[in-house]
């Protein structure tokens, strides 16, 4: 039957399976409150929520009831004291993503306007050793301008990487100071760095 319910489908977690293991079956016996063994259950489901396996412990004989009530009021403690700090640093992240794809977006166009001018230079090259079927002398000046063009929007293009990078750099600088700011808070409570920062400290 443990069997079943541990691996079937639907069946519990990999928390579960670890918990069943440690106690040799299902727990049959509470652990005394303020005991060693009530803390180490607390941890282990606050360890378990901060990894997304957000449901309570498998436990038919109700022995974990008041380490679940604990680590439930313990956790949200933990998890809503660093709620400004994760909105910062997703913020962070999003205005970091959105300026590398204009800085990527900027050189890639600065990248084709070099290729035009590249082809500029080579053509006014070839006619500069070649007189036979020249063009006028109006082709010329407009190739000149669009060289003149082609090198003007490619330094444009840059210098919007350049503001783009330095945004992103800043973005990420704010990331870090909200980062810092959340272990201030989990240091106060005596808690695990990033732990309550769950998803958002991926992104820093």
């Amino acid at each position: 039957m443990a069997g079943d319910v541990l691996l079937g489908s639907g069946g519990g977690s990999a928390n579960d399976v670890a918990t069943f293991l440690r106690y040799g079956g299902f727990p049959k016996q509470a652990p005394a409150p303020d005991s060693l063994e009530f803390r180490t259950e607390v941890e282990a489901l606050k360890i378990a929520w901060a990894n997304c396996d957000s449901a309570n412990p498998i436990d038919y004989n109700r022995a974990l009831t008041g380490p679940v009530v604990q680590a439930f009021g313990e956790w949200e403690a933990e998890y809503s004291g660093q709620a400004k700090q994760r909105t910062d640093i997703m913020a962070a992240e999003l205005e970091a993503a959105k300026q590398t794809r204009v800085g990527t977006e900027a050189m890639i166009e600065a990248i084709r306007q070099a290729w035009l001018a590249d082809q500029i230079l080579y053509w006014q090259k070839y006619w500069s050793t070649n007189t036979t079927g020249k063009p006028a002398p109006a082709v010329f000046t407009k190739a000149a301008a669009d060289l003149t063009a082609a090198r003007n929007a490619a330094a444009a293009q840059v210098t919007i990487a350049d503001k783009a990078a330095a945004a992103a750099k800043t973005a990420s600088d704010k990331a870090a100071a909200a980062q810092t700011s959340a272990w201030a808070v989990a240091d106060a409570a005596k808690t695990p760095r990033g732990r309550g920062l769950l998803y958002a400290q991926q992104s820093v």
